[in-house]
């Protein structure tokens, strides 16, 4: 029996595209430096903001900080213009909640990011706990999706974990979770095909309807 869904953040929930390569071309050009592709920084979106740090400004550490810390303080200015719920995100977290299922959201961003994004879209009262790459190792890593079952009380085979990207199908494998990816993200379909996942589902919200509720 399923008694609990983990959601990703960027590219299940939130079509966050325009708005972190918007934000990431702002950053480039702020520091000086050239901004990379767009599909080279869409490519980036689900890894860690240190990843994603170290890609733009290179291993200097304190240059890496100061590059999160700018993440977090203009996070909501990009995602208020820029970003949207996909469609039926919202009423399918409501069914899901009313139907007893525990939510949760396991994201390779910051708690501050994902702690803002929870505040600007609204589903502070549907989702009951979140894990993210700054608290434990981050994706492909089960280590956030594990710290959720737990808190949830649950065995790993009653929880659905949904993201995006191949990244979070090998995430939700290690953990032992029933795993769906949604093909609205940041890969392919064909490489999540690939990636072998549970259920492939075009949005997020079409798992009300893998459930039958």
């Amino acid at each position: 029996m399923i008694k609990a869904i983990v959601f990703d953040m960027d590219g299940t929930l939130v079509d966050s595209k325009d708005a972190v390569v918007t934000q990431l071309t702002d950053y480039s050009l702020k520091i000086g430096r050239q901004p990379l592709p767009r599909d080279q920084l869409v490519k980036l979106i689900g890894r860690t903001d240190r990843d994603i740090a170290r890609t733009l400004v290179g291993d200097d550490e304190d240059l890496i900080e100061k590059t999160i810390a700018w993440f977090n303080e203009s996070h909501e200015i990009y995602y208020g213009r820029l970003a949207r719920l996909f469609p039926g995100v919202e009423q399918c977290l409501q069914l899901l909640r009313k139907k007893g299922y525990r939510l949760g959201i396991a994201s390779n961003a910051t708690a501050e990011i994902v702690r803002r994004f929870i505040k600007w879209s609204g589903l502070g009262n549907l989702v009951e706990a979140t894990a993210t790459a700054d608290q434990v190792p981050g994706k492909p890593a089960p280590d956030m999706i594990l710290k959720l079952v737990r808190e949830f009380g649950a065995q790993p085979s009653e929880v659905v974990y949904v993201g995006d990207t191949v990244i979070d199908v090998m995430a939700g494998r290690a953990a032992g979770t029933i795993v769906a990816a949604v093909s609205c993200g940041v890969d392919p379909i064909d490489e999540l095909e690939n990636a072998k996942p549970d259920l492939l589902l075009p949005l997020a919200s079409w798992l009300c309807r893998a459930l039958r509720l």
